[in-house]
């Protein structure tokens, strides 16, 4: 974990991966039990005690997985916006000759132009984390399963996706904030999609997983952002800086009527991969 601080009450926050942000969330804290929002079990937050969550984030969330699957299974293609290259091509006949290789006497000296078809190597995606209290749990996954679906349909499209969540909190003071920014999966790692359900469908991954790591912040963070009593800071619109870090930032204006219905969902999947360039077909 790497923390810069820009501006007194601005943090930027840094894990490398996952595994960095659990452990840094799993720390032991100097807050009591009691007054930790993370530790208490309530429906808002998924139902599961804190290391429950913990264990899921390793093992990942079937079921959520399996709400994803659902919305890709509507689409039989993913077509990426292709990119075309010209590659020589060697043979007996072609529209110039190689001399260095003819003087070797090889017949295969004549060159020619193919064009080939490359995708887009990479592309970093940025998930917004981050949604207020009023949002349901069943909100946080219908809008979680779509999102991932988007990143499934990339990676089948022959697009490598590096996949950040972050959480973007902002303060009491004015212009006070603090960002997080976590490697869920990097552009060579395969996509787990049951362990990224949880991480972008479960609600106990902010509420959990999320607030634990926040109770770790300094005692200036936290009294900055009325953690532990309080709101735990205010969910805000990412600066234009820190979207610079995202070639694609998942972070639409939420709104849990546009993912209240499996049509609905599929329609917001639908832009959403056109945005990024990949057009899903029926």
């Amino acid at each position: 974990m790497r923390h810069i601080t820009e501006k007194s009450n601005q943090h930027h926050f840094t894990f490398d991966s996952l595994a960095d942000y659990l452990d840094y969330s799993m720390r032991e804290c100097d807050l009591s039990e009691s007054s930790r929002a993370s530790r208490k079990v309530k429906n808002w937050s998924g139902g599961k005690t804190y290391n429950e969550s913990v264990n899921m984030a390793f093992s990942g969330w079937k079921e959520g997985a399996e709400k994803v699957s659902e919305l890709s299974a509507k689409f039989s293609k993913a077509r990426a916006e292709e990119i075309t290259a010209s590659a020589l091509v060697y043979d007996t006949a072609g529209a110039m000759v190689d001399v260095g290789v003819f003087m070797t006497g090889d017949p295969e000296c004549m060159i020619d132009f193919a064009e080939q078809i490359q995708h887009k190597p990479v592309i970093k995606i940025g998930f917004d984390i981050c949604v207020n209290a009023g949002i349901k749990p069943n909100e946080m996954v219908r809008k979680g399963a779509v999102m991932l679906a988007l990143v499934e349909a990339l990676e089948f499209a022959g697009v490598a996706v590096e996949l950040h969540g972050f959480n973007f909190n902002e303060g009491n003071q004015s212009r006070s904030f603090f960002f997080e920014d976590i490697v869920f999966k990097r552009s060579d790692e395969p996509l787990d999609i049951d362990r990224m359900a949880f991480c972008m469908a479960f609600p106990g991954f902010l509420r959990q997983i999320s607030f634990s790591a926040w109770e770790n912040h300094s005692e200036q963070i936290r009294e900055n952002h009325n953690i532990p009593n309080g709101g735990y800071g205010r969910t805000g619109s990412i600066t234009d800086d820190l979207k610079k870090r995202y070639d694609y930032d998942l972070c639409p204006t939420y709104n849990p009527y546009d993912y209240d219905t499996t049509e609905k969902c599929l329609e917001n999947l639908k832009k959403l991969a056109r945005e990024a360039g990949v057009e899903l077909e029926n």
